[in-house]
Order: C-alpha cells, then structure tokens, then sequence
C-alpha cells in the first residue's frame, strides 16, 4: 500500500512537474517570442514611420529671359535677368520609407534685371535696369528611389508662394537725359521641379545636391520718369516682367531626428 502510494505520489509528482514544464514552455515563447516578432517588427516599422528632418540650403540660379512689357503695350527688347544666389531652410516629414516632404523658406538675394525700350516716338526709350529679389515660401514632396543606400536619387515636386521686389534703377537714354524706374512688389504663385541626390554623412546627417526648375510668377516695377535735355518730364507705367523663371542648383545639408 505504502509502495502504491509511493508511486502514485512519485506519477503526481512527474506529471505535475511535466506540465508545469509545458506550461514555462509556453509562457517563454509568449512572452520573449511575442517581444522577439515586435522587436523584429519594429525594425521594420522603423524605416517608415514618420521621422522628422531639418534642411539647411544655398542656391544657385541662372533666369531664361523674361518677357517685359511697359504701359501695357510696348514690348522690351534685350531683355535679361542676371543669376542669382540664394539661402533657405526648412522642415520636414518621412511618410514612408520612399515618401517625405518639406516646408522651406528661401531668399534669393538681388540680382540685376533689364530691358531696353527701342523706337518709341514720347523720347522715353532706353535701356531699363533694376534690381529684383525675392522671398519664397514652398511645400515640398519628394520620391526617393533607395532610401537603404549611401546614395540616394530622388524626384520632387513643389508649389507655393513668392513675393518679387524689384529695387529702384534708372534709365539710359538713347537720346541723351536722365531717368529712373522706382521699385515696387508683387505676390504670385510659384512652382518646382527637383532632381538630385542625397548622400549619407553621418548617422542622422545627408548631403543634398540637386537641380531646380523654378517658376517664380511674374515681378513688375513703379513708374519710369525721365528727365529730357530740354528740362522736360516724361513718366511711364511700371514695366511688368512676366514668365519669370529659374534654373537652380541647390545644395545643403538634412538632419534627421525622430
């Protein structure tokens, strides 16, 4: 009897410490293989979730030549805008591994701007020049094509607003006299198209290099008034310059930080 119960206790014994044993089991691999999947899951999920980013840049820009009209009707000739330089800076997102965008903000120093006004019988013809800057405000989406390599290729899109200042210049005088052209602001809208390459620093830190297309709306001046030999004065409307547009290197650094 003693022996039977020996061995009934012994059994109990076995078969309670076999299902505790199972039960360990299962609770290791719930626990430390539930942390095991997310941690794996989480290095995953890292590359997309959204990350922050700060973006210092300067420019580089050559302008097509513009179209400018004065008074409405008499079209400039030699017309031209010189290149200019710039700095900006911003914020962004990664919404996905391949997707991000930005806000920036950008000033593009003055530069000089002309147009000479050939064959016009009122004596104010002449060649224009003054001065012309801008402001830019964009919102900025990007595609990057490798976001797992040291280089990374990249196209963008962008859209927003810009304020063109032009400065006060003068006039030169095909038939002798003086003359100015004063300054004056427009707003507009502007738009942007982006090719480059980001190149991986450091941990958090990218060197961005790239080509812009950029529109920048249209600039217009204040009135032009000449002073003629004879002691005369003779004004103009404000030359408008339309179809303003940029071809743009830019180049900067990004920091990331989550």
């Amino acid at each position: 009897m003693i022996r039977t119960s020996s061995a009934l206790a012994l059994s109990a014994l076995v078969l309670s410490c076999y299902t505790g044993g199972a039960g360990a089991a299962d609770i290791y691999d719930s626990t430390y293989g539930a942390r095991i999947k997310d941690s794996y899951a989480s290095e995953a999920w890292g590359n997309s979730r959204p990350t922050f980013y700060l973006r210092l840049d300067g420019l580089y820009g050559e302008h097509d030549a513009p179209v400018m009209v004065e008074d409405g009707i008499y079209d400039l000739k030699h017309e031209q805008v010189d290149g200019a330089w710039g700095i900006g800076g911003g914020v962004g997102t990664y919404f996905t591994p391949n997707l991000r965008g930005d806000v920036t903000v950008e000033r593009r120093f003055e530069t000089d701007a002309s147009g000479a006004l050939l064959n016009r019988a009122s004596g104010i013809g002449g060649v224009r020049e003054f001065g012309l800057e801008s402001t830019l405000v964009m919102f900025n989406a990007y595609y990057d094509f490798d976001s797992r390599s040291h280089f990374t290729p990249y196209l963008g899109v962008g859209l927003g607003y810009i304020y063109n200042e032009t400065k006060d210049g003068s006039v030169a005088l095909t038939g002798g006299g003086t003359g100015t052209v004063a300054g004056a602001g427009k707003s507009d809208a502007a738009g942007a198209l982006m090719a480059g390459v980001s190149v991986a620093l450091l941990d958090r830190v990218k060197l961005d290099v790239g080509y812009r297309f950029l529109y920048m709306g249209e600039a217009t001046t204040g009135p032009v008034v000449v002073t003629t030999p004879g002691g005369g004065r003779v004004a103009s409307r404000d030359p408008t310059v339309e179809d303003l547009h940029a071809h743009e290197v830019k180049f900067g650094l990004r920091y990331d930080w989550n």
